[in-house]
């Protein structure tokens, strides 16, 4: 779809907080329109499978530098690991926030409010903690963070947008429009900029970490909505910008042509909340909803748009993200729901043997894959060799009993074949 040509941009320069700075005019408003081609592709199946977390989590979760996923854990005041078969390892902490990013130092950073006021909680993948005050003292309570291509962690504060270096030091840059900001994010564009949104003030911005040069943007409602008000912002691999507006709709937006905004409409008959967005192992853009627990992917590709419906005794996700087995992981409460999406299957699942010395097989698939292993839980039951093929597995009956051949891909997804031996 072509875009309609837009205003020139209108420029803030702007230096460290407590600093002033001029602006040369309002900030610009651009056009709005709607994606036509948008269609219906689910419910969609898909395999679901649910860990509890031991700890209630209603922040962001993240892939760390050891492949596991972590996340907030408020019940210690802290941060918690999980592994990829559930296994929950918790790190209390004096402080932690509600959202988390991954630096490149390989540490995690978390804007948070403790008893000495607003600051950024450093911690290692050993729980080793380290707190950075904000030299404003500007409020970062439910804000954005994320690693900027820059190698820093950029934040949303209330009315500014911050900067954190590997080595502690912080940069702010006041916000010309802020309004007392609770609900902002912040990524890294294809374009080399960081892009944050201002919910609150109905604004998307940029700045270049090259020369600190800050520019707003307002963003246009969507058709026969409320305003947008641009919560979350992930940068995706067709180069564009996506963001929630917590309204029922995904804005598209080029770096290139910032202000224009392509809207993406939930077509269900409902609108739903959109929460949180993220790019998924697919490259898709998934998002869930506030409210009944809907899980959405937007294909760019197809421009289309897929919904999944959770199992009812699953939680609300609030927040989602890829994981290192290309699956969709989302915190959902006291629990951590895996959206499966790399299925590996085995056929038959159950083998029972009528003596010993017998052989049986069993067949595995899995999409975009050709390599897996296999291991038998007792080697005294049974043992497992690779068959005449990739796929297949030929299991060996050594004594009597029970036991499990657990079957796993390159990349962490695992399924079982329970064995019985007469």
């Amino acid at each position: 779809m072509k875009a309609n040509r837009f205003l020139p941009s209108v420029i803030f320069v702007f230096v460290a907080a407590g600093c002033s700075a001029s602006s040369h005019g309002s900030v610009p408003s651009f056009s709005q329109s709607v994606i036509p081609q948008v269609k219906q592709g689910g419910p969609k199946p898909i395999t679901w499978i649910q860990f509890p977390s031991t700890v209630n989590n209603q922040g962001g979760i993240v892939v760390g530098s050891d492949r596991d996923m972590w996340f907030p854990a408020p019940t210690v005041g802290g941060i918690a690991r999980m592994d990829m078969t559930g296994k929950v390892t918790t790190f209390p902490l004096s402080c932690f926030g509600q959202y988390l990013a991954v630096g490149s130092d390989g540490n995690f950073y978390s804007p948070s409010t403790c008893t000495q006021g607003p600051e950024i909680v450093q911690v290692t993948p050993s729980g080793v903690e380290q707190d950075f005050p904000i030299p404003s003292g500007d409020s970062v309570f439910g804000n954005g963070v994320a690693l900027g291509p820059d190698g820093n962690v950029w934040f949303m504060e209330g009315s500014h947008i911050g900067r954190i270096t590997p080595t502690g030091q912080i940069s702010e840059f006041r916000l010309p429009t802020g309004v007392g900001l609770t609900n902002s994010g912040v990524t890294g564009g294809s374009d080399g900029k960081i892009w944050f949104t201002e919910s609150a003030a109905h604004l998307v911005g940029s700045i270049d970490p090259s020369s600190d040069v800050l520019t707003e943007y307002n963003i246009p409602s969507p058709p026969g909505g409320s305003r947008c008000d641009p919560d979350t912002i992930v940068s995706a691999g067709d180069g564009n910008l996506y963001f929630d507006c917590l309204v029922g709709a995904l804005g598209q937006m080029s770096p290139a042509t910032p202000g224009q905004v392509n809207y993406i409409l939930q077509p269900w008959g409902f609108k739903r909340n959109v929460q949180d967005v993220a790019v998924g192992p697919d490259q898709g853009i998934w998002f869930v909803s506030g409210t009944g627990a809907i899980i959405g992917e937007y294909n760019y590709k197809s421009q289309t748009v897929t919904g999944y419906i959770p199992p009812q005794s699953f939680a609300g996700p609030l927040s989602m993200i890829a994981g290192p087995d290309e699956n969709v992981w989302t915190s959902a409460g006291q629990n951590v729901d895996v959206y499966v999406l790399k299925v590996l299957t085995v056929n038959p699942k159950t083998l029972r043997f009528t003596g010993i010395g017998q052989q049986l097989s069993f067949r595995v698939t899995e999409t975009g894959t050709s390599h897996w292993s296999a291991q038998s839980s007792n080697l005294a039951v049974a043992t497992v060799a690779q068959g005449g093929n990739q796929r297949t597995f030929v299991v060996t009956a050594v004594g009597s009993g029970k036991c499990v051949i657990t079957v796993s891909d390159t990349i962490g997804n695992l399924i079982n074949v329970k064995v019985t031996v007469p």
